[in-house]
């Protein structure tokens, strides 16, 4: 491949980000690259940062943040909670932090249930960004290092609850795995409003009697195919995400609540590489079926020959490139040759094959 095919970030515009979130439900409209901390005990314990983060906490509080309180901690407050928190740690908790100089702009934890009968799981209490940092991807940062630290805890399942109508958040939970699992009508108080209390979970050790794994279906993931004429494929190099990081792969990801896999990887598209498709002009390849320790999902791939605008690295992205479909780089997505010489080039419509390899 030329040179001249791979186009990456510093030659094109700044990274744009359209659909994050943060639990305060403020859309992110741009993103830099998020860097995040991993707390152990000492950190929690340093005067400095305790008060930081009740700074921190006051001001989500007051604008209105879906926290679980109706005025701001006292001091007190939250002393005690960072002194749980450094005792659970790391085993039975999980804190991340970003700072900047003396302040904390992002915090959030999780904390494993008491109940000896609910042990094996763990809840996402909080995540907080402040609003003068909402924008840079924190918020899905934090969930996401949140997220392998449960991993890394042998946290079987992880819980959450957000308002009901916190609707952005809901969003972001989904696009990271988390399904709905529960809700109960007007259960939130905020003064004289009522709102839903919707529970989510995602499972991470899926297991059953005996320790016996039990698939779970969790991911719906459409992916788009940008095809030109002289038969070579459009690919991004994932920069910034959990999963597969500085590997080629498809513009595409999880369809959100609402959104069919057709949209989603429509969506995907504009936002990750910037350019513009019709869904009339999509022809649906095949589908994928994978499962991935116990965790299952389904890949669409959807084929467009016609776009608007040139591609160029945006959201998750740190370069493109044009590569033949049936010679990609050895750094590409593991199952990916599989996919598209399965759907692309030999018209396979399923593969339940590809069961058995990592999505």
């Amino acid at each position: 491949m030329s040179a001249q095919e791979v186009r990456s970030q510093a030659e094109g515009s700044a990274p744009v980000r359209t659909d994050a979130v943060d639990v305060a439900a403020q859309a992110e409209p741009a993103r830099t690259a998020p860097t995040d901390v991993r707390a152990d005990p000492a950190d929690l314990t340093d005067p400095a940062l305790r008060a930081a983060v009740l700074d921190l906490l006051t001001e989500g509080v007051r604008g209105g943040a879906a926290l679980s309180w109706l005025d701001p901690p006292s001091r007190a407050e939250v002393d005690g909670l960072l002194d749980d928190l450094a005792r659970r740690l790391p085993r039975d908790a999980g804190v991340r932090m970003v700072r900047e100089g003396p302040r904390v702009v992002a915090f959030g934890y999780w904390r494993r249930y008491d109940r000896p009968s609910l042990a094996a799981n763990a809840d996402l209490e909080k995540v907080l960004v402040a609003g003068s940092h909402r924008g840079r991807g924190l918020g899905r940062a934090l969930v996401e290092g949140l997220v392998e630290d449960a991993r890394q805890a042998r946290v079987e399942a992880l819980t959450l609850d957000v308002r009901g109508d916190n609707l952005v958040a809901i969003a972001l939970y989904e696009r990271l795995g988390f399904a709905e699992c529960g809700r109960v009508r007007d259960f939130v108080t905020w003064g004289a409003r009522r709102f839903d209390r919707v529970t989510m979970q995602l499972r991470l050790v899926p297991a059953g009697p005996g320790g016996e794994q039990h698939a779970v279906a969790a991911h719906l993931v459409g992916w788009l195919v940008l095809q030109r004429p002289d038969g070579r494929v459009l690919l991004g190099r994932r920069s910034g995400v959990a999963y597969a990081n500085g590997r080629w792969g498809l513009p595409g990801g999880h369809a959100v609540r609402g959104e069919t896999w057709a949209a989603a990887a429509v969506r995907e598209g504009r936002e990750e590489i910037g350019v513009l498709v019709d869904e009339a002009d999509l022809e649906p390849l095949g589908v994928s079926r994978y499962d991935d320790q116990g965790l299952q999902g389904v890949d669409v791939f959807f084929l467009a020959r016609r776009w608007r605008g040139d591609p160029a690295p945006l959201e998750e992205c740190s370069e493109v490139g044009w590569f033949d479909p049936s010679d990609l780089p050895a750094d590409a997505l593991p199952w990916l040759g599989h996919a598209l010489r399965t759907h692309l080039l030999e018209r396979q419509w399923l593969d339940d094959a590809a069961a058995d390899v990592l999505p």
